[in-house]
């Protein structure tokens, strides 16, 4: 079954040769194509402003426009698209600069059958597949760092929110609190802050930011130092009333409080507040049983209670896996007891005989915006983790693109485009180190014939073979790619013309020792090669070096094939 056609869009005035191109594509099995035809680079162009294509097939000489001028036009249109343009036999050298000017691969008319036509298109809708996967990881990592802007950013104001409570709690702390009350939400705030710090990668705004909260942190410690060396029959307590506090949203409030008295002491003190919704529980539990089917947003716990103590309640809902703020009331300010509930998970400590209105209400407030800020810092760092997780499915799709980009789909070895690169960096390492570099061109004999008599099938079989052959007989250095149909080349490091002569001529009898089976058919096949030398007398440039090479070849044909023969200015 085919999948969904692959939209492709020709550009080419020749009908005999669109039609001749719409055939070969008729005839692939596995691939359906949704081919438009244009006869004109002004035609093109207007399908590319309204349509969108998964590849381009583009004749390099139109009438109204030729050469690599034409390639610029369309990929200023659309250089997200890859495309393969069409040259004349005897313009080969224009294939090789349109490559080099960003068109994927180039076929030469003529010389370009329903089989290599498909394979380039494949090559070239695979790595654009891949390109568009990279393109989506890259949008959802963008969607990702958005995200973790915004909590960020939202962290931040709660940070500067929770420093606001904190100075709130110094004052409080003037009406009679303790300063350890002040002491601990911060120390868990800075502890949180320097959490953060171990996550690789935090940006650069959020690092400033959590440095401002420390400097901000160590102020209200040393506050906390002078406050802590105030006498406390000095304080003077406000039970003022001030029923005008406002929250954002409900709050659900469990007590669990086995004296009847002290709960409705309670339920006064927050009966003004609308946005607290209080329920009640008579011991530990009671209390677990009911949270287990209704968690809530805070629990308000008597230290004493029948079946445990204050500390056994914030035990047993670590051990239920309830995460959920715990303050806790005893019936005495005792600083010993304030420090356990504290150490073992407490968000807040009130002594009973000190809770008021405005002092209940300020620990509820500063407990849920504390823990929602903890859960706030979670969240950071899953987004961060995920921000890894992205980054890495990156890399691997960017490793998967450059594979593609540079390898043969059927021989696995290096294709044209990454050749045509590395001749021109490898010739200008050899005139740098004045050192020589041998070039290869080999060409399968006859191999027409092999697919004529034994079928496509049995012909890839053939390439594939020979490029593993090819990649075990070249040294590691040497560069080896398939050039375009049965054509091969090879980049040979440091040798002389002897060396390639004597290595080229080990390969030449290789394969045609080599018999390939393919269903019942037994057959053998020769090469022939074609030799071209850099060195300090013969100073070709890429063009060139592979026209010598391809002279070489082309004589290596002309007498008779399955022989290896070098350019006569190597001599």
């Amino acid at each position: 079954m085919k999948n969904k056609p692959v939209r492709a869009l020709l550009i080419e005035d020749d009908p005999y040769i669109a039609q001749l191109i719409r055939r070969m594509l008729d005839k692939v099995r596995d691939i359906s194509f949704d081919l438009v035809h244009a006869d004109s680079l002004s035609s093109g162009l207007e399908y590319l402003e309204d349509e969108h294509f998964v590849i381009i097939l583009l004749d390099l000489g139109l009438p109204d426009s030729s050469g690599i001028k034409t390639l610029n036009k369309v990929y200023a249109k659309a250089s997200d698209i890859p495309i393969i343009v069409f040259t004349g036999q005897d313009d080969e050298t224009l294939g090789v600069n349109a490559v080099n000017a960003g068109a994927e691969d180039y076929l030469v008319k003529g010389n370009t059958d329903s089989k290599s036509l498909v394979r380039a298109i494949r090559y070239a809708v695979g790595r654009h597949q891949v390109k568009e996967a990279l393109k989506d990881t890259a949008a959802n990592l963008k969607r990702t760092v958005e995200e973790l802007k915004k909590a960020n950013k939202k962290i931040v104001n709660q940070q500067k929110s929770v420093i606001e409570e904190e100075r709130l709690k110094v004052l409080l702390q003037l009406s009679g609190a303790t300063a350890h009350e002040l002491n601990q939400p911060l120390t868990v705030l800075m502890d949180n802050v320097e959490l953060m710090r171990l996550e690789r990668k935090i940006p650069e705004k959020l690092q400033k930011h959590m440095q401002g909260i420390e400097v901000a942190g160590q102020k209200i410690f040393e506050i906390i130092k002078r406050i802590q060396t105030i006498p406390q029959e000095n304080i003077d307590i406000d039970d003022s009333d001030n029923s005008t506090e406002a929250l954002d949203k409900k709050i659900s409030i469990m007590s669990v409080e086995e004296s009847d008295a002290d709960f409705k002491k309670i339920s006064n003190c927050l009966k003004t507040f609308i946005q607290l919704d209080l329920t009640r529980s008579k011991n530990i539990k009671e209390a677990l049983s009911l949270l287990n089917n209704s968690p809530v947003d805070l629990v308000l716990s008597e230290y004493f209670l029948s079946d445990g103590s204050g500390l056994d309640i914030l035990k047993s809902l670590s051990d239920s896996k309830l995460e959920m703020p715990v303050v806790i009331i005893a019936g005495q300010g005792n600083e010993t007891i304030a420090s356990e509930v504290i150490d073992a998970g407490a968000y807040d400590y009130l002594p009973k005989n000190k809770i008021s209105k405005k002092s209940l209400f300020r620990s509820i407030t500063n407990t849920v915006e504390k823990f929602g800020l903890e859960k706030e810092i979670k969240l950071a760092k899953g987004k961060l983790a995920d921000m890894s997780s992205l980054e890495r499915e990156m890399k691997r799709a960017q490793i998967q693109l450059a594979e593609m980009s540079t390898r043969d789909e059927l021989t696995g070895l290096y294709n044209r485009r990454y050749f045509i690169e590395s001749l021109e960096r490898e010739l200008a390492r050899a005139k740098r180190y004045k050192r020589n570099l041998g070039f290869c061109m080999i060409d399968l004999d006859r191999f027409k014939d092999v697919n004529d008599t034994y079928g496509h099938l049995a012909g890839d079989m053939v390439l594939s073979t020979i490029g593993s052959m090819f990649d075990e007989h070249f040294r590691q250095g040497d560069l080896i790619c398939r050039y375009g149909g049965e054509e091969f080349a090879v980049i040979l490091q440091d040798t002389s013309l002897k060396s390639a002569t004597a290595v080229c001529e080990r390969l030449r009898k290789k394969v045609s020792s080599h018999r390939f089976k393919y269903d019942a058919s037994d057959f053998s096949i020769s090469i022939s090669i074609g030799i071209a030398l850099y060195n300090n007398l013969v100073q070709w440039s890429p063009v060139e070096l592979v026209s010598a090479a391809d002279q070489a070849l082309y004589q290596a044909k002309k007498e008779g094939r399955n022989r290896v023969r070098y350019h006569p200015d190597n001599h």
